[in-house]
C-alpha cells in the first residue's frame, strides 16, 4: 500500500487532486486509517487514476466520468459516442458559419449597392457650341441623359 503522497509521485499528480477524488467518491482510497487519517492506495488503483485522466482528456466531465465507472460502461464505446457528438457539433458548427457567411455577403452587398447609390457620377458628354452661337453642355448622371443649355 501507498500512502497518498507516494501515490500521487506514483501518478503524476497532487495529494490534494487525490482528496478531492475521495472526497466526490471518484477514487476512493482501498484502505484510511482512522488513528492517523492516512489514506493508503493500492498501486494497481494507478489504473483507475489514468482512466480518469484519459477520460477527462478526451473531454468526459468529473460527473460523466462518475457515470460512467459507476455503471461499469464499455470506454470504448462512450468514446466513440463522444466522437459521434463532436462530429454532429461540427457539423453544426459549419451550418451555422454557411449562414453566417451568406448573411456577410448579402450586407457586404448592400453596403456596396449604398455605396454606389450614394455616389454622384456625371460625364461630360459634349460641351461646345450650338449652330445658334449658345453654348450647350450635355451630361450623363449615371445612365440619365441631361441638357444643360
Amino acid at each position: 500500500m501507498l500512502t497518498i503522497q507516494k501515490f500521487a509521485q506514483f501518478c503524476h499528480c497532487t495529494a490534494q487532486t487525490l482528496r478531492y477524488y475521495d472526497r466526490i467518491d471518484l477514487l476512493k482510497p482501498r484502505k484510511f486509517v482512522e488513528s492517523n487519517h492516512y489514506r493508503l492506495y493500492d498501486p494497481e488503483q494507478a489504473v483507475d487514476f489514468f482512466l480518469i485522466k484519459e477520460l477527462q482528456r478526451v473531454g468526459f466531465s468529473i460527473r460523466e466520468i462518475k457515470v460512467i465507472l459507476l455503471e461499469n460502461a464499455p470506454i470504448p464505446e462512450k468514446i466513440k459516442e463522444r466522437v459521434q457528438d463532436y462530429k454532429a457539433k461540427l457539423a453544426e458548427i459549419e451550418q451555422d458559419l454557411e449562414t453566417f457567411e451568406e448573411r456577410k455577403m448579402s450586407v457586404e452587398n448592400e453596403i456596396l449597392a449604398y455605396e454606389q447609390k450614394s455616389q454622384v457620377k456625371i460625364k461630360i458628354f459634349y460641351e461646345g457650341e450650338k449652330r445658334d452661337g449658345r453654348q450647350e453642355t450635355i451630361l450623363y448622371h449615371n445612365s440619365d441623359c441631361l441638357h444643360i443649355r
